[in-house]
């Protein structure tokens, strides 16, 4: 998946975040100086940068503006301070987001891959398709067997993690912190079977033996075809 570079001078925080995003499939560099970073931007490309924006021997604002200089990938800020005028100056220099300290593990890797779909999808398509399911992850339509299927937000969500995760075991726990970064907070731990149910009743030619989204006994569950972009 893509590079990441990680600028932060809290060294606990980068032991964190580099575990998180590398169990997420991303591999990524870190730096906890201005200096280091430079050398980094350098010598290789990346396809996100996220940045804190104090640094030791310089701030994240100036590393920002020399990565402009030669790389049009996306730019996260990762700060602690989130006033308007910090806001204002980062995007002023090419920033793309903002993530304020603290927050909770699964609002951050999904503004991470939110920010990542956004520039790799910009010459491709937002649909994605597998078998007889089709999803519009724009529009949050789904059709399935040539038939528009109505999903709930939280059931699009779900499905479309599904999808984007494809061939790979999401545990329960997983899936509910996922959809905790949602509205509706009457999510439970028991309620994520109910969504699976609901899902493979509205997408399965045959709920009671599933064919997309199958149980893996012990692990949790797993969307079982492969998923293309139109």
């Amino acid at each position: 998946m893509s590079d990441i570079l990680l600028v932060e001078d809290d060294k606990s925080l980068v032991t964190g975040l580099k575990y998180m995003l590398e169990s997420e499939g991303y591999s990524v560099d870190y730096a906890y100086t201005k200096k280091d970073a430079i050398r980094y931007i350098d010598y290789s490309d990346y396809s996100l940068f996220i940045l804190d924006i104090g640094l030791p021997d310089g701030s994240g604002f100036e590393v920002c503006e020399y990565i402009r200089l030669k790389n049009i990938s996306p730019i996260i800020f990762l700060t602690a301070r989130d006033e308007e005028e910090d806001v204002v100056k980062g995007l002023e220099k090419g920033a793309d987001d903002f993530i304020s300290k603290p927050f909770r593990k699964y609002e951050f890797l999904s503004r991470v891959k939110s920010v990542l779909r956004r520039y790799s999808t910009k010459n491709t398509s937002n649909i994605l398709i597998s078998g007889d399911v089709r999803i519009d992850q724009i529009e949050g339509k789904c059709n399935v067997r040539e038939k528009d299927i109505y999903l709930t937000p939280t059931e699009f969500k779900l499905l479309s993690y599904f999808m984007e995760n494809s061939k790979k075991v999401i545990d329960r726990a997983k899936a509910l912190e996922f959809l905790w970064d949602t509205d509706d907070k009457s999510i439970s731990n028991s309620s994520i079977s109910v969504y699976i149910s609901r899902l493979r009743e509205k997408i399965e030619l045959n709920p009671a033996s599933p064919e997309y989204i199958i149980t893996v006994r012990g692990a949790g569950y797993r969307w079982d075809k492969e998923v293309r972009r139109a």
